[in-house]
């Protein structure tokens, strides 16, 4: 007896995630094979489950560990195969004994299959107890119910909490829990409207319709808040455009195609085999091969250096959407959840001021410097720009006011005292994002 295809491989995603610290999208990367004999639907099948697991984690196991004894089991391959079938019974309402059974194939497969019966047991006692999960109300002000009412880790709630109040941080983890519809960026003028880009299309999922139209070069699959980054960008055709760590590379093929064939963009990053997927995504689009030169660079490994990237031929217009925690990310990326840690704020902020500062030279007097992160934690947005704007590199910029830039296009919500945007999961329907935009004197 074997596993179903896609549960077989939901559970290597799940172990690969929780022992290695992958995020789904690198698991796919790096293990193609494991997942490329897929159909359409065993597929969606596949990301249902690795996504709906680490999305509600916290109440699985707080559910799942009542029926345990304590250390009774250790082993992640067996506890990921618990979670799936408590999944699938709590949310998906497979029937149980369907449910059970895959759970049970997927041990007595392994080296743990021992267990297969210790599987079964389990699993039916939960499924007993749907009725109690589905009508459970968590209290995040209960101390042994609060990371199963927000979801998140112990540090994240924390952190949210000093940042945003208890609040809008319970807001923000709320928001983390739904499913969020995939967002298409049309390349072929506006799409059928979002509320911050008139490109935007929505679609539920991502289908072989919808792979047709990104392989026809019509569309790409970029989020509202990066097409809103590349319109504040405001590239015009003729200029001389820098997207400094492009990949995987939808805001590049957006800025080319704003700059319509006239001018040029260096698209760099320094990972060359990113770089490549960047020039993959964009072979299709209309204008990438007339604008757009790849280049393989590591930012960090030139930033004490004085000197400048094309000191002799300045850029119009810069993008710097910095490597983040991605924390306004979780709702899409629910398994960011477990592999993220506190320390890896403090590293972020530092590199990306860094890179910030050095880019920064490359600019010619009166050039527009956009910095953008994908993260609503003001330690990696405006207290970067802050530093920068200390910083010997940034006196000689001045932030712009995108409330007025704006106004009458975006909700007055989305910007901070500053006039930059800041978007809020659960406050502005969207996902985590900063943006910031600076000229050059």
């Amino acid at each position: 007896m074997t596993p179903s295809s896609s549960r077989a491989s939901a559970h290597e995603a799940l172990n690969r995630i929780f022992k290695n610290s992958l995020s789904l999208d690198e698991f796919e990367r790096r293990h193609p094979e494991l997942i490329e004999h897929l159909s359409e639907s065993d597929h969606g099948l596949y990301r249902e489950i690795v996504l709906g697991v680490c999305r509600f984690l916290p109440r699985i196991d707080f559910f799942l560990d009542r029926e345990l004894s304590k250390g009774s089991i250790s082993k992640i391959e067996v506890r990921n195969a618990l979670r799936m079938g408590a999944y699938e019974i709590f949310h998906l309402r497979t029937p149980t004994h369907a449910a059970v059974s895959e759970s049970v194939k997927l041990i007595k497969n392994s080296k743990f299959h021992h267990l297969s019966a210790f599987t079964n047991a389990i699993l039916r006692k939960l499924a007993n107890r749907s009725e109690e999960y589905s009508k459970k109300i968590w209290n995040p002000y209960e101390s042994a119910e609060i990371s199963a009412a927000f979801c998140l880790p112990p540090w994240l709630i924390d952190r949210l909490i000093e940042v945003f109040g208890f609040q809008r941080a319970f807001l923000i983890a709320e928001s983390f829990l739904e499913k969020p519809k995939a967002v298409l960026c049309s390349l072929e003028g506006e799409g059928s409207g979002g509320v911050l880009s008139e490109r935007s299309i929505f679609v539920d999922r991502v289908n072989s319709e919808v792979l047709d139209a990104v392989s026809s070069g019509r569309v790409i699959i970029q989020s509202e808040s990066s097409q809103l980054a590349c319109a504040v960008l405001g590239a015009q055709p003729s200029e001389r455009v820098w997207d400094t760590c492009a990949a995987p590379g939808g805001k590049t093929i957006l800025i080319a195609e704003m700059l319509q064939g006239r001018g040029s963009l260096i698209s760099t990053d320094r990972s060359e085999k990113r770089l490549l997927e960047v020039q993959r995504r964009g072979e299709k689009a209309q204008f990438f091969s007339t604008v757009v030169r790849c280049q393989v660079l590591d930012l960090e490994k030139i930033l004490d250096s004085e000197e400048a990237f094309s000191a002799n031929d300045p850029f119009d217009r810069i993008l710097v959407d910095a490597p983040c925690s991605a924390l306004g990310t979780l709702a899409a990326h629910p398994e960011g959840k477990w592999i993220k840690e506190r320390e890896s704020l403090q590293d972020f902020t530092q590199r990306q001021f860094l890179i910030l500062k050095s880019a920064s030279r490359s600019l010619r007097a009166g050039g527009i410097l956009v910095y953008s992160v994908c993260s609503m934690d003001p330690s990696e947005g405006t207290q970067v720009v802050e530093r920068f704007l200390a910083s010997p590199e940034g006196r000689g910029f001045a932030r712009l006011d995108l409330s007025r830039e704006f106004a009458g296009k975006l909700s007055s919500s989305v910007f901070n005292t500053r006039g930059e945007i800041e978007l809020i999961p659960g406050v502005n329907s969207s996902d985590g994002f900063f943006i910031s935009k600076l000229r050059k004197r």
